[in-house]
Formats: C-alpha cells, sequence, structure tokens
C-alpha cells in the first residue's frame, strides 16, 4: 500500500526551500507532484539560488520530481514572479515530513 504525504506550500518572490528536513529520500518513492493553479508563473530548481530566470517552470500549473532527479527534497526549492503563492503537493508512494 502507497503513502502519500499532500499538503501547500507558500511561494514568494524569494527563493524558498521546499522542506527543511534534510536527510530524508525520495528513494522507494514514486515522486513529488506539484500544482499550481495560478495565473502567475512558479518555478523550481535544486540550489537556494533558483531564479525565475534559471528555474524549471511548473508547466500548465503541473511538474513531476523523480527520485532520479533528485533524491533528497531538502535541495529542491521554489520560487515565483509574484508574493504569496500557494503551490500544492503530493509525495507519492511514501510518507514524508514537509515543513
Amino acid at each position: 500500500m502507497a503513502l502519500n504525504t499532500i499538503g501547500q506550500k507558500p511561494v514568494g518572490t524569494s527563493a524558498v526551500r521546499f522542506t527543511a528536513t534534510t536527510g530524508q529520500s525520495l528513494q522507494g518513492s514514486y515522486g513529488i507532484k506539484f500544482g499550481y493553479a495560478g495565473s502567475n508563473s512558479v518555478f523550481y530548481g535544486y540550489t537556494s539560488a533558483v531564479t525565475t530566470g534559471t528555474g524549471f517552470p511548473l508547466v500548465a500549473g503541473y511538474a513531476e520530481v523523480s527520485p532520479a532527479e533528485c533524491d533528497d527534497p531538502s535541495t529542491i526549492y521554489l520560487i515565483s514572479d509574484t508574493a504569496a503563492q500557494q503551490v500544492g503537493y503530493v509525495v507519492v508512494g511514501k510518507a514524508i515530513t514537509i515543513s
């Protein structure tokens, strides 16, 4: 039986770490699915230096990060071109703590 962790993360114009919990592996999971329903741009990257120009866009409000791309969710950062955005997420197949 797969476990899922579901929630929302506030995102603004400064890079915010997806999780402050380090060392929680995504191995054994199917990955993280991000969802965003707003009309502003939101991006993700694997460093705190991510910008709206260097990050990967949540294309059509959706992105998926697999364990092959990123094993440690504490290395995922989100940023938007507009303050006070809410990005939903689900970690599929394994429960982890998101802060």
